[in-house]
């Protein structure tokens, strides 16, 4: 359900990686490694009942000064493969920050690309987000989720 001060924004970020799709798939399915790249997560908790579900809490910069805040969310994650590749889907509720986020869903798919040995991860966002913020909000998505698939080339192609 949309709400009247919320607008759609979706963020697509791409990263090529020299490696073999079953190794990236590997931490790309696996939640810990995954978001262990993500520059602003500091802490990550299972919950015990459901092994899918998370608390993540991170530090984000703000748009004024030089400091952060801190900002904790559930999300679920649901390790998939299908016609886009093989990857995870994930829903977040942001319980603190409702107002600023009615929604954000992602989904990351790792797929072949055409040049060989070398496979393409792809992670879409989408979000419903106060409008007023949307670009700040957008940049920080965009920023975050770069670093991390960069971070994840880095490291991959690091070990091989």
């Amino acid at each position: 359900m949309s709400q009247p001060l919320h607008v759609h924004r979706r963020v697509v970020v791409r990263q090529k990686i020299r490696a073999s799709k079953a190794q990236v798939s590997e931490i790309v399915s696996d939640v810990e490694s995954y978001f262990s790249f993500q520059p602003f997560v500091t802490k990550m908790v299972q919950d015990a009942a459901n092994p899918r579900l998370y608390k993540i809490t991170e530090h984000i910069p703000t748009p004024i000064c030089q400091w952060k805040f801190s900002n904790s969310f559930d999300i679920t994650f649901d390790p998939v493969e299908d016609h886009n590749g093989r990857g995870m889907d994930m829903l977040a509720t942001l319980n603190h920050l409702s107002f600023l986020f009615s929604k954000l869903n992602s989904s990351v798919r790792v797929m072949e690309s055409e040049e060989s040995g070398v496979v393409e991860v792809v992670e879409i966002l989408d979000a419903q987000i106060l409008f007023l913020l949307a670009p700040f909000i957008v940049s920080l998505l965009r920023e975050a989720h770069e670093v991390l698939l960069q971070r994840l080339a880095e490291s991959v192609e690091g070990s091989t």
